[in-house]
């Protein structure tokens, strides 16, 4: 059995089988932008739209998928501090190297 499929559906409707998301009206620019926007994600998901309905299945996750997702969420936070502090790195490199040069003063970048 599939999973949950997110609806986006002017007038909202129930999707048989699935969980209907579709909350509020949905106008044909916004439906045709979304559609855009799904396929361009690149995300491997199949959508399908019907009419003034976007469909995209999500799949139930098995127990080795939902713990890979749950331990990728656990990372974040590091990953996150990891990628600010290389950043910082990479500015105070540069600003030595700069100040080294001669191309700026110590109190131009204080």
């Amino acid at each position: 059995m599939a999973g949950p499929c997110i609806c986006l559906a002017s007038p909202p409707s129930v999707c048989r089988g699935t969980v209907d998301y579709g909350a509020s009206p949905v106008t044909r620019t916004v439906l045709k932008a979304v559609d855009k926007a799904i396929r361009e994600a690149d995300s491997g998901s199949i959508h399908i739209q019907d009419g003034g309905i976007i469909r995209v299945p999500i799949p139930e996750l098995n127990e080795e998928d939902a713990s890979n997702w749950r331990r990728s969420r656990a990372n974040m936070p590091n990953r996150r501090a990891v990628a600010i502090r290389n950043v910082r790195r990479d500015g105070m490199e540069m600003l030595k190297r700069l100040e080294k040069d001669n191309e700026i003063s110590e109190d131009e970048h204080g």
